[in-house]
């Protein structure tokens, strides 16, 4: 026994525009996924390079008076606690450096046994 299903003309039309769209709404519901992973995988990559290190001035001045006899040792131990901690070190004892643009690209100062 067979039934025969009549369908009114331009349906089987209609419910292909109707597929046809569906699948490109998928396509790019798909793409907008896919857009939005890949820039979270940009962000991630991003987000695992090293931090700058910063930078650190060690400031060792010693004028007229007493002269600590300690700066060199001193300098070695902070010297070696910024390596471990990211920092780039400068070391001065001139007066001269403390300029505004200097100053700029500092983020930390540490007077070691400084005087006048």
């Amino acid at each position: 026994m067979e039934i025969a299903l009549s369908v009114p003309l331009g349906t089987q039309q209609r419910l292909g525009q109707v597929l046809c769209s569906f699948i490109t709404l998928a396509h790019w519901q798909l793409l907008i996924v896919m857009k939005y992973i890949g820039l979270l995988f940009i962000l991630l990559v991003l987000s695992c390079q090293p931090p700058k290190p910063k930078s650190l001035l060690i400031y060792t001045r010693n004028g007229e008076g007493f002269v600590h006899d300690n700066i060199a040792a001193s300098v070695e131990a902070l010297e070696k606690l910024a390596s471990e901690n990211n920092y780039e070190v400068q070391l001065t004892d001139s007066p001269d450096f403390f300029t505004p643009e200097n100053l700029k690209q500092i983020d930390c100062i540490i007077f070691s046994n400084s005087n006048n």
